[in-house]
């Protein structure tokens, strides 16, 4: 769960997106042996996909797992730091799509460090967000293990969610000042419906903002 709202969740104060898949203009390398992942979620995924050591820079609030707190660190997911980035030698960075910076992107690419960026938008894309970096990252077996894993947990949901007519409603809070939630076309909309809940803030907005009164 925390790996799926870590890379799932919406970036606010982006300055801009990632607008291709970096792989159709930058050639990736065949064997990526230094690795900056440019989100906590993807530090989060490179770890369980038992990548850690090909991990030679993550972004600020990497801290999960444990270790990853002891990595360099690039600055944060929005405000990226070029020159320390460059200055680790990635022969690979992973981006996400919905958050870094598309200058930062470019520039990067543009002294020679191919860029990967992903998409997650639901927990389809989730899992095939894992079988995509578990391919070109020749890690293939462990990334089928771990998407096995998370949808005989969802079926299992499923089925006790099923056995019941109680729908309790649920506030998902994101934001504090303002109060940000989710709306329907979000993951977290899925979760919670896939959970047998009822989605409070359900609507066409994304993420709706509320007053303390509300």
């Amino acid at each position: 769960m925390t790996l799926l709202l870590t890379l799932l969740l919406p970036s606010w104060l982006a300055a801009g997106t990632v607008a291709d898949p970096p792989e159709q203009k930058v050639g990736l390398p065949e064997h990526a042996r230094r690795i900056v992942a440019l989100a906590p979620s993807i530090t989060e995924i490179l770890f369980s996909l038992g990548l850690s050591d090909r991990l030679v820079g993550v972004t600020q609030f990497s801290d999960f797992p444990a270790q990853a707190a002891r990595l360099p660190k690039v600055g944060s997911y929005v405000h990226l730091d070029v020159e320390k980035i460059v200055a680790l030698r990635p022969d690979l960075c992973i981006a996400i799509k919905d958050g870094n910076p598309v200058s930062v992107v470019s520039k990067l690419e543009s002294v020679g460090i191919p860029v990967y960026a992903v998409d997650p938008r639901d927990l389809g894309s989730v899992m095939g967000t894992l079988l995509e970096l578990g391919r070109i990252l020749d890690a293939r077996q462990r990334a089928s293990e771990i998407v096995s894993g998370m949808q005989r947990r969802i079926d299992a949901v499923k089925r006790q969610v099923a056995g019941t007519d109680r729908r309790p409603g649920v506030f998902f809070q994101i934001g504090i000042s303002p109060i940000v939630s989710a709306g329907t076309p979000t993951f977290i909309h899925e979760l919670i419906t896939l959970a047998g809940g009822t989605n409070l803030a359900r609507g066409p907005i994304p993420y709706p903002r509320f007053s303390k009164e509300w």
